[in-house]
């Protein structure tokens, strides 16, 4: 009989991590010993509450510092009583370390506004640990404090877009929560399209990846003659500062889709903007996103893709594993990147769909599903990427500040719906 001989260096640190978890989760329960209950008890009190803060004659600016009040107090009890009763597929240590790290890390950001990285950390740990199903129960209490806007303050509002006006608000929610995304009718138009890539060639972009010896800036105009990178970045702070930009952010039609797939509020995380070049002609670039992968800087988020020049088979189309939001296989529950023969070999080639489209071809799509964009045979694409999350909890995101000088209908939009606008600052 073979005797395997451990390793001191990889073992002893492996048995102090598992003791550390479990000291942790020894204190933390004898700290806490007021969570202790079921979901239904403290979801019941949460609602009695609820309804006691809504019936009130108060007014609505002291409702809302209530309704943050009892959000910060009650969701640890919440979270805790319906981590409880879960059995995940997981050693159950584990599984509480990061509820408890989420948790912590979550009260932190309440009170400053900032992710740790073990926070966040947790947040993606306990997404393919249970499948999902902490986002999914996460969002829908979130959803009871922060709820939709009502629809009388989308009646008067930029709707230039007009996105749910040929399919219908209702069915295009239903298609992204059945296949993972939505293509639009609508598109962005030649005009605003023509002016955003003129705005493009004339930035400066960040090269990603940095090819040293290829070139020794790392910030270069994108040059269709001489690609010196995979893919140009626009900075977002100056992306934002354009009047295109702003009253894109500023369409109502946009935020009225997001909120009703979340079933609450939704913040404008991350605005994005690049070129995507034939430099490797057909191989994928990991760093640039062309392997499969699923998406978790937040708990809930949906992106916005918005293809500036026209897109076809071969120079990258933003490719999506249909469903694939909905459960993912114990084997590729994890980090990390996928070839295509592993997503095809558990959902079939059936369910990989190729998004292609003319120029202004509109996507929403919930990117908790596989996908990626395809490795640029040719040319070049021109792509603009909005990211709604349910706050900004999660991966580190970068504010804005904006001049006085805003659009029409980006000003009116954030007196409306200001919470969709949290990472904005205007003036000096």
């Amino acid at each position: 009989m073979l005797k395997t001989k451990l390793n001191p260096k990889t073992f002893l640190p492996k048995i102090k991590s598992i003791f550390f978890k479990i000291q942790r989760y020894q204190m933390y329960v004898a700290k806490n010993k007021h969570l202790v209950g079921t979901i239904s008890e403290s979801l019941l009190n949460v609602l009695h509450e609820l309804n006691n803060i809504h019936q009130s004659s108060i007014e609505d600016v002291k409702k809302q510092e209530l309704l943050y009040v009892l959000f910060k107090n009650s969701f640890p009890k919440v979270l805790w009583n319906w981590a409880t009763e879960q059995k995940v597929k997981s050693i159950s240590i584990r599984f509480y370390d990061n509820v408890i790290a989420f948790v912590e890390g979550y009260e932190q950001y309440c009170n400053t506004g900032m992710t740790s990285p073990e926070a966040n950390h947790s947040s993606r740990q306990l997404y393919w640990m249970t499948d999902g199903k902490f986002n999914n129960f996460w969002v829908s209490f979130y959803g009871l404090f922060f709820p939709k806007y009502p629809k009388y303050l989308f009646s008067d509002q930029a709707r230039n877009l007009g996105l749910t006006e040929s399919r219908g608000l209702q069915n295009i929610v239903q298609e992204i929560r059945d296949k993972g995304y939505h293509l639009f009718d609508e598109k962005l138009s030649r005009e605003i399209c023509d002016r955003l890539t003129k705005f493009a060639e004339n930035a400066l972009c960040k090269l990603a990846p940095h090819y040293p010896d290829i070139s020794t800036e790392k910030y270069l105009r994108y040059d269709s003659d001489n690609p010196k990178s995979v893919t140009y970045r626009v900075d977002e702070q100056e992306l934002a500062n354009n009047p295109d930009i702003q009253n894109l952010i500023a369409d109502s039609s946009i935020i009225s889709v997001v909120q009703e797939y979340f079933g609450c509020r939704a913040t404008l995380r991350d605005l994005s903007m690049w070129w995507s070049t034939a430099f490797l002609k057909g191989d994928a670039d990991s760093s640039s996103a062309q392997l499969y992968h699923w998406d978790g800087d937040s708990v809930k988020f949906i992106n916005v893709f918005i293809y500036l020049t026209e897109v076809t088979s071969q120079n990258g189309p933003h490719c999506f594993v249909r469903g694939s939001h909905l459960t993912k296989p114990l084997s590729l529950l994890r980090d990390g990147r996928f070839s295509d023969q592993e997503i095809e070999n558990f959902y079939g080639k059936e369910h990989m769909d190729e998004i292609v489209g003319k120029r202004g071809t509109i996507i929403a799509a919930d990117t908790r599903a596989f996908h990626k964009g395809k490795a640029l045979e040719h040319s070049e694409r021109l792509i603009i990427m909005l990211t709604f999350s349910m706050d900004l909890f999660g991966a580190t995101y970068s504010s804005i500040q904006l001049s006085d000088g805003l659009t029409d209908a980006l000003s009116q939009s954030m007196k409306h719906f200001p919470y969709s606008y949290s990472k904005f600052r205007v003036g000096k």
